[in-house]
């Protein structure tokens, strides 16, 4: 999801949140790989949205699995 969350970021998640809650950044399950993905609703169904724009929205599979809503994003940066 970079440039939004980048290596190193920590990230609050709501486990709660086991169903598509609207649009926003979501922990999900994709065939046992799991990634913090955008999600969001258009016209022909929920499409996988990365920040990254090598990789272009696609239509959300079956086997989409919902773990966690992202609700509080932390950076952290080295300075020496």
């Amino acid at each position: 999801m970079a440039p939004v969350i980048n290596n190193g970021d920590v990230v609050m998640v709501d486990t709660a949140v086991d169903y598509f809650d609207g649009d926003a950044i979501y922990v999900i399950n994709i065939g046992g790989e799991t990634q913090i993905k955008g999600l969001q609703r258009r016209a022909d169904g929920v499409y996988i949205v990365s920040a990254n724009s090598l990789f272009p929205p696609y239509l959300a599979p079956a086997d989409l699995f919902i773990a966690g809503k992202a609700v509080v994003q932390y950076s952290a940066r080295q300075i020496a």
